[in-house]
């Protein structure tokens, strides 16, 4: 699987609800000679805030957009990879996450 499979897939929960599109994702490696793995997913409703650095605080200003972009980010969701149940067709269907899961 390629990272491109899974950027812009739609996550849905068990019961169908749209959970948003894989925006990010979070890969480990646990030694030099280990190979990179999937940790998890992140998802949100838009992408823009996640792409200019701005959901994680990376970029700083200007201030006005480093706001708006941050609204935009706050329903972010983190799905650890573990939680998929399948990934077809651009779809990836995963265990509702924990009530924590939702990033500020």
């Amino acid at each position: 699987m390629k990272a491109s499979d899974l950027l812009n897939a739609e996550v849905v929960d068990e019961s169908g609800r749209r959970l948003g599109k894989v925006h990010d994702l979070r890969v480990t490696r646990p030694s030099a000679s280990s190979p990179w793995q999937l940790e998890a997913v992140v998802v949100g409703s838009t992408g823009l805030a996640h792409r200019f650095g701005y959901a994680t605080g990376e970029v700083r200003g200007p201030a006005v957009l480093a706001k708006a972009a941050h609204w935009l980010a706050r329903r972010r969701q983190i799905i650890e990879w573990s939680r998929v149940i399948s990934y077809d067709q651009r779809t990836i269907v995963a265990r509702a996450p924990h009530p924590g899961s939702v990033q500020p």
